[in-house]
């Protein structure tokens, strides 16, 4: 259990150091081991015995250039002979590079205290740019409605407030690398900054603004498998009126541990397993994308947050069951460039890294009572 934003940062950002410097240990070791080519090898690779025909080399030329999606990972769409494929345009081949959502989610946090969940549907863009070589970039925009026919009254709220529909809107910014596992390149990292705009926020339909830093590295064991690190960190703080008293507000630290698997269908599915600050303890999550074809896919996830405290409402620990968090999504995605099916654990150079933030990797830390 973590007690303090401080030993949050610290542990986050010495678990980050440390597995970029292992997974580039590995890295060179596996480099010295597999990387040269030995004579047996390079005359095997050379003699005509083995070489493909000329006629069937020029028959798998024309049939990759008739593709209408890269067949080798790596390959981005940013520029070069498979722009047109994809609509000719400057706009298609921009926006072939990103996804878009649409997804219902059921989620609880602490500003909703004792009076049950959320219900509500959410859409979402999700893109990436060139930005500094292999580094690329990556902006994200989601607003999701909640809550549609409004809330119990019984925080105090008046009847008019408790028909208002909550509503978030999220803006991303960030960058990130994936690994290449063909090209014996096996660490992946991003880092991306979330702001959330949210109305009509809990039981007392409040007004909140929020900032905070999510960020993840990876080191690909296999073609088809890898382990790493994500967390989300604070970045400010918004302050509540609550009857006589200001109460601080701010997104929930968290830190975890990730195994992500891809499987021969094109099924990705991620198992997350950490640690939350006060009023969390234990993080268990999961997550899984599924594709139905090379451009339309599902996906859906489970995120909860173990409270610190015992359950139920006794005294003098009133409310102790309103401090778990959770959230449950499903949902439909649809990628304009055709990568809904990734063929390695890499994934494709030009979807974005991280995803975008739903209420279970931002939650909203907040004081125990009525809000």
């Amino acid at each position: 259990m973590i007690h303090s934003r401080k030993f949050t940062t610290v542990a986050a950002v010495a678990l980050l150091m440390v597995s970029i410097a292992s997974a580039q240990a590995y890295e060179s070791v596996f480099d010295d081991m597999f990387s040269p080519v030995s004579a047996e090898q390079d005359f095997f690779q050379q003699a005509p015995i083995f070489q493909q025909p000329p006629i069937f080399q020029q028959a798998n030329n024309a049939f990759y250039q008739d593709q209408d999606q890269p067949t080798v990972r790596g390959q981005i769409l940013d520029g070069g002979p498979l722009l047109p494929e994809h609509g000719g345009g400057w706009m298609s081949d921009f926006f072939a590079n990103g996804y878009f959502i649409f997804a219902g989610d059921a989620w609880e946090n602490r500003l909703d205290d004792d009076y049950g969940n959320n219900f509500g549907f959410r859409i979402g863009w999700n893109q990436s740019f060139p930005a500094f070589g292999a580094i690329r970039g990556q902006f994200g925009i989601s607003y999701g409605v909640y809550d549609l026919s409004g809330r119990d009254t019984g925080g105090g709220v008046t009847t008019q407030v408790a028909e208002q529909v909550e509503n978030h809107g999220t803006l991303t910014l960030g960058l990130y690398k994936r690994s290449d596992v063909a090209n014996c390149n096996y660490i992946s990292w991003g880092l991306v900054y979330d702001q959330r705009f949210a109305n009509n926020v809990g039981e007392e339909a409040k007004a909140v603004k929020l900032g905070q830093f999510r960020g993840q590295a990876g080191y690909a064991i296999s073609e088809f498998a890898e382990w790493g690190m994500k967390f989300s960190l604070r970045a400010d703080e918004d302050f509540l009126q609550h009857q006589a008293r200001i109460v601080p507000v701010h997104a929930l630290d968290q830190l975890t541990i990730y195994w992500k698997q891809n499987w021969e269908t094109g099924l990705e599915t991620e198992l997350l397993l950490g640690v939350a600050e006060e009023p969390g303890a234990g993080v268990f999550g999961f997550n899984a994308t599924a594709p139905a074809t090379e451009y339309f896919g599902v996906f859906g996830n489970f995120y909860y947050i173990i409270p610190s405290t015992r359950g139920g409402d006794a005294a003098p620990i009133n409310n102790a069951h309103s401090e778990q968090y959770f959230n449950v999504t499903f949902g439909i995605i649809y990628y304009p460039g055709g990568y809904a099916r990734p063929t390695n654990i890499s994934g494709f150079d030009g979807v974005p890294l991280i995803g975008l933030p739903d209420n279970g990797t931002f939650a909203i830390e907040a004081p125990n009572g009525s809000i």
